[in-house]
Parts: C-alpha cells; sequence; structure tokens
C-alpha cells in the first residue's frame, strides 16, 4: 500500500514514514499542500494521505480542499496530523474531507489504530515489533525546518 506523508518538518516526515513503512506501506513525501499536489500530477494514487495542518505555500486545509474537490481523489482517506488539536480545528478539517485527526505525539499503536478504523489495513505480515521507532521516535510537535521543498518517495528521490 502506498502513504503519501505531507508536513514541512522533514523529521516529522521521517518519522511518519518510519512508522508507515513498520506496516509494510510504501511512502511519498511532501514539503508542503502544492508540492504533493504538483507531485500527485505526475504519479499514481496514494491509498492514504497523512496531512500536517499549519504549512506554508498550501496548507493542510487548502490541500484538502484541493484534493477532494477532485473526483479521482475524493475517496481517498486523508487524516490530518497536527499539534493543532482544537475541536474547531478538527471540526473544519471534517467538514473539509479529512477523514481522521491525529494529535501530535502520534504513536505507531494510535496511527495503526486510525488506518484500520479508515479500512486501510496494515500488512497483516508486519511484526509489531519490528523495526519499530524507538520511544524518542515519537512524533512530537516541531517547528518548520526551513529547507526547500522535495518530495521524495522511500525507493527514490524524485
Amino acid at each position: 500500500m502506498q502513504a503519501f506523508v505531507i508536513d514541512d518538518s522533514k523529521p516529522v516526515r521521517g518519522i511518519l514514514a518510519k512508522m508507515l513503512q513498520t506496516m509494510d506501506f510504501e511512502t511519498t513525501q511532501a514539503q508542503d499542500g502544492q508540492q504533493a499536489l504538483d507531485y500527485l500530477s505526475q504519479h499514481p494514487k496514494p491509498d492514504v494521505f497523512l496531512v500536517n495542518w499549519n504549512m506554508p505555500i498550501l496548507s493542510g486545509l487548502e490541500f484538502i480542499r484541493s484534493i477532494k474537490a477532485d473526483p479521482a481523489y475524493r475517496d481517498i482517506p486523508l487524516v490530518v496530523v497536527s499539534a493543532e488539536t482544537k475541536d474547531s480545528t478538527k471540526d473544519q478539517a471534517k467538514r473539509a474531507g479529512a477523514r481522521g485527526f491525529l494529535d501530535k505525539p502520534v504513536t505507531l499503536a494510535s496511527l495503526r489504530k486510525q488506518l484500520v478504523e479508515l479500512g486501510v489495513h496494515p500488512s497483516v505480515h508486519a511484526q509489531a515489533n519490528a523495526s519499530l521507532p524507538k520511544q524518542s521516535d515519537t512524533l512530537r510537535p516541531t517547528e518548520s525546518s526551513g529547507q526547500q521543498p522535495q518530495a521524495t518517495h522511500s525507493a527514490s528521490p524524485i
């Protein structure tokens, strides 16, 4: 299965990708919503999106609205992963089309549970403890890395 991680923090993208890979997902990453849209115009659809709420260039909300307006992507589950935990933010994300919301810090267990609830089943062959991120790798709120946009695939750079 393919997961697309969109977050302006490179460390956050890396931790989420590592968590997803322990569940046998292939991952693609983008630094902001616009970079993700540009990537999607040239590549196959993912099985799930994990999107940060607060990003430069094209925010999580703007990305959700764009992707859900396109019939090709409308039915792909989208999970917001954010330190922005106000109920009003969660409601706004849901109204825009997000099907899940994970508060930072994210754990492997909370991510797995959310994916199962959305019907995006992690591989039954993935070992629960294989290559688990260390406790220090638990996803915590971070500031933007300030790096130039660069989408990457787990197998090779774009």
